[in-house]
């Protein structure tokens, strides 16, 4: 099973600021039973929340916001993030946009 653990690369209590956040940026650490490091050539990635929603969900919109938000739940519930976050308000957003995603689905008939 191939398992992937994150290590925060920065201290990200602040008050919000309108621009990118520190707790999207991430430094991914890959531990796997299947890949040697060797064989994989990078152990370590350094990436943003951005890059996942770029490969994982093809910069969908509503599915980036769910994945962001997702982040921000976590950052809170863990003592990190922006002290304007708000867990409830997110876990919202998250079911808006998961909504939204099944609307839109109606919409096309699947």
């Amino acid at each position: 099973m191939t398992n992937f653990q994150y290590l925060l690369v920065a201290n990200a209590t602040s008050k919000p600021k309108g621009g990118s956040s520190d707790y999207y940026k991430l430094t991914m650490t890959l531990e796997s039973d299947r890949v040697s490091d060797e064989e994989l050539g990078v152990s370590v990635v350094s990436m943003e929340t951005s890059d996942i929603i770029n490969t994982l969900v093809d910069n969908d919109f509503d599915l980036g916001n769910i994945i962001k938000a997702c982040r921000r739940v976590s950052e809170k519930a863990n003592g990190r993030g922006k002290d304007a976050n708000d867990i409830r308000y997110d876990l919202n957003k998250i079911k808006w946009f998961a909504d939204e995603i099944e609307r839109k689905l109606m919409l096309k008939g699947e």
